[in-house]
């Protein structure tokens, strides 16, 4: 199990819930996205899974907004 951590550029409540969209609908087609938190004033977005980084990465760049990875960590 990974815990991907992300600096996300969100300005406002809209763009929080475009990530918080794409990832519920990602975690109902069953892709590894266990559980996955949305913080706005923080601008940070963690995702805990099986989930490749690659296709995380993948799955968070369809919302448009620029994103970098802070760390990654494994967990047992």
């Amino acid at each position: 199990m990974n815990v991907y951590t992300f600096s996300a550029e969100m300005t406002c409540g809209s763009c929080e819930n475009c990530v918080k969209k794409v990832l519920e609908k990602n975690q109902q087609k069953g892709v590894g996205i266990q559980s996955f938190s949305v913080d706005l004033k923080g601008k940070k977005v963690t995702v805990t899974g099986t989930i490749s980084q690659a296709e995380i990465t993948e799955i968070l760049n369809k919302t448009g907004i620029t994103m970098s990875l802070d760390g990654v960590t494994l967990l047992a």
